[in-house]
């Protein structure tokens, strides 16, 4: 080296061969070894840092360096000959990057070459051969565990998503926890003996159902769209020649598109074949000539322009439904119906439909009998004298069996159960006609839970309505036990408790067994619970009975009795278990029943106190 002069410059240490200085040079790069930087201590203390990390394999890693070094650790290696290869084949992956950082410094300087820092950072930015950038990749995923990638990242991701679906999944279970999970195989058979095990100890939950069964009432398929008997008609104008004279289709187009409505506002009067072809009409499902739309409009301009609208007989009524696809067979064989509103059925049963379509049908059948049930609800306000008491009596018993439908037991009918309402309100001699109706509603059916939803189907808003639930209540409870339906129609008002209580004392399910056992014509599979199902629905019914009206004064002991004998036959003495979940449930009921009644008893003056409370086992 060469002193410095006054007017010379000072001459400095050339570059290390590496082309970086010291203060330029990563921790973890591997282009000079830290061996003659670092004290022995340090480098021990940074090589048991590192080897901790890669232990406990943290979620992220250290992050990435300014400069593109290749992330080979030389503290990491002991031994000399890794680290030699590890820095040969860095230097390789970085030449091209830092000799392009270095050709930017001015040549000449005798100064210490100092790559700009712009230049170093943008020196990873450099676009690399791919073999190159695969040799990079290899050094970093298999030399530094530590560096974090996006790729590495994502996959990483991925992987626990599929830990996480794997372990929601049935199909997997845990064998204990040291064990991985694992997948049986579904196809392999149980063992005979195991088979045999599984069948000896299983059990079977045993609960009541909540819903219905149903009867099969619109099991036929709905017949094609009448045709309109036009012979004989005078048109009243040239568009209505033009209606009358048009093929099926048109018709049904005309009538679809809102014409016909417009057409009879223009005329004087609507013939009687229209509107007849119109109702039958009204029973394709689903309805696609908007038939019920026309006719209703035609209705309300009859009465506000004549002052009554068309009302369809009720064989027509019947016929009506028929084309629906009901059978109403068993209400004729049964004596319910006359033989002009049951028609011969020769038409094939409907075919078993998907889940998905059965559903919309339902929905479908239930959109067009409420639509009917509205248009009658019309007629029987507007014209009450058209439909006389035995009329309104059979189109009772035939609208309550139509509501037991299996397709429509899910399905709301309001505007069935207003139609109810109406012919209810309109019966002239009540009194007269209520132990008929009683004794032909409590025939509609053969299971008790069907006459259970007869009973709830039935209105409650007015006095009529919950004295017929109550009246019907009692017949059915008689019907359901042997007993004659004569003894149960008291005669004079609010006497149904007494008839109840000899009921009430019936409906122990040890009692109901040997009934069960002896109306049926096959033994059932389980006479226990069938004894409680029936014994349940006859609670169901006894809560009808007594209802939510304030009690009179000689009811009371009545109710003190009822609640007596509740507490006898269905409280302490009625054994729950696992496998008898449908005792719980009828005990379940009990107390509810019981405490309901206690409520009504505590309503009275205060000087009357209600009897004893439920008794626990």
């Amino acid at each position: 080296m060469v002193p410095p002069g006054r007017g010379g410059r000072r001459q400095v240490a050339a570059p290390s061969p590496s082309g970086l200085r010291w203060y330029q040079i990563p921790l973890p790069s591997a282009r000079l070894s830290p061996a003659g930087l670092f004290s022995a201590c340090f480098r021990a203390g940074l090589w048991r840092y590192r080897q901790l990390r890669v232990l406990r394999r943290p979620r992220l890693g250290r992050p990435f360096a300014l400069l593109p070094a290749c992330p080979v650790l030389a503290v990491a290696c002991p031994g000399g000959d890794c680290e030699h290869r590890a820095a040969s084949e860095a230097d390789g992956l970085q030449g091209h990057a830092l000799d392009v950082a270095r050709e930017r410094v001015a040549p000449g300087d005798s100064e210490d070459i100092l790559i700009p820092l712009r230049d170093l950072l943008l020196a990873g930015d450099e676009p690399r051969s791919p073999a190159k950038r695969n040799r990079l990749n290899h050094l970093t995923s298999s030399l530094d565990p530590l560096v974090n990638s996006l790729d590495s990242l994502v996959e990483e991701q991925r992987q626990q998503h599929r830990a996480a679906a794997s372990r929601s999944s049935p199909e997997w279970v845990c064998r204990d926890d040291a064990s991985p999970q694992e997948s049986p195989d579904e196809d392999a058979p149980l063992p005979e003996e195991h088979r045999l095990f599984l069948a000896r100890f299983a059990i079977k939950p045993g609960l009541i159902p909540a819903v219905h069964p149903g009867e099969p009432v619109f099991c036929g398929r709905p017949l094609p769209a009448p045709a309109l008997d036009a012979r004989g008609l005078q048109p009243q104008s040239a568009l209505e020649g033009l209606f009358l004279r048009a093929s099926p289709a048109c018709q049904a187009a005309f009538v679809r598109e809102g014409h016909l409505s417009l057409l009879y506002r223009c005329v004087p009067v609507c013939p009687l074949p229209v509107l007849r072809w119109l109702f039958q009409l009204m029973a394709l499902c689903p309805d696609t000539t908007n038939a019920f739309q026309t006719l209703w409009e035609i209705n309300v301009h009859r009465l506000s322009t004549v002052g009554e609208p068309w009302c369809p007989t009720v064989p027509e009524i019947g016929q009506t439904f028929c084309r629906l696809g009901a059978n109403l067979g068993a209400l004729h064989r049964q004596g319910l119906l006359p033989l002009e509103l049951c028609p011969v059925d020769r038409r094939p049963p409907d075919l078993p439909q998907r889940p998905g379509r059965a559903d919309a049908k339902a929905l479908a059948l239930a959109s067009q009998l409420s639509d009917i049930c509205k248009l009658l609800a019309l007629c029987v306000v507007a014209q009450p004298g058209r439909y006389p008491d035995r009329a309104r009596l059979v189109l009772l018993t035939l609208l309550c069996f139509l509501g037991l439908d299996r397709a429509l037991r899910c399905q709301p009918l309001p505007e069935l159960q207003h139609l109810l309402h109406c012919l209810l309100e309109g019966i002239g001699d009540w009194q007269e006609q209520l132990p008929d109706l009683c004794l032909s509603l409590c025939q509609v059916s053969q299971h008790h839970h069907n006459l259970v939803a007869v009973v709830r189907l039935l209105p409650d808003v007015t006095a009529r309505g919950r004295e017929l639930r109550r009246r019907l209540s009692l017949c059915i409870m008689a019907r359901l036990l042997g007993e004659p339906l004569g003894t149960v129609l008291p005669g004079r008002m609010r006497a149904e408790l007494q008839a109840l209580c000899n009921l009430l004392a019936l409906v122990r399910p040890a009692t109901l067994q040997r009934l069960v056992l002896a109306e049926c014509q096959s033994e059932p599979e389980d006479p226990d619970q069938e004894a409680c199902y029936l014994s349940h629905s006859l609670l169901i019914l006894a809560n009808a009975v007594v209802g939510t009206e304030r009690l009179l004064d000689e009811q009371r002991g009545h109710l003190e009795h009822l609640c007596t004998q509740l507490d006898r036959q269905l409280g302490a003495g009625l054994r729950e278990g696992s496998g008898l979940l449908f005792r719980t449930q009828l005990k379940g009921l009990a107390t509810l029943t019981y405490v309901k009644w206690q409520d009504l008893l505590a309503q009275g003056p205060p000087w009357m106190q209600p009897c004893r409370r439920w008794t626990e086992p």
